[in-house]
């Protein structure tokens, strides 16, 4: 059962071209459905990761968060807080995403109940 928002959430810390490299390989995936939005949150002091994240905003719909304490999985719960329901992505700012990534887990969604991860 296919939830009917798919979002990525990406907790980043102090490497913007990691990112960026993260970022471009979700933008050429093909996108589920029920994509809605990639949410980044910076964690620990800024650098420039804002700027990376806007050059994502119109194909990613790409939103940035910071937040000053500098611990990935505050990062993300911070991101989920800010995110609606449906089905979340978790992804490091460091990896190459593989095109059928996205699709593979909508497939893995459609194929299992809600409540699940």
């Amino acid at each position: 059962m296919m939830s009917d928002q798919f979002s990525i959430a990406i907790a980043t810390a102090g490497r913007p071209d990691l990112l960026r490299r993260t970022l471009q390989s979700l933008a050429a995936c093909p996108k589920p459905a029920g994509y809605s939005e990639t949410v980044v949150v910076e964690n620990g002091p800024r650098g420039q990761v804002e700027a990376v994240v806007t050059d994502f905003r119109s194909i990613l719909n790409a939103r940035y968060i910071h937040t000053a304490q500098a611990n990935k999985s505050f990062a993300l719960n911070v991101a989920l807080e800010s995110m609606g329901r449906g089905l979340v992505f978790f992804t490091d700012d460091d990896v190459w995403v593989e095109s059928e990534t996205l699709r593979a887990y909508e497939r893995a969604a459609e194929a299992t109940s809600s409540g699940r991860f």
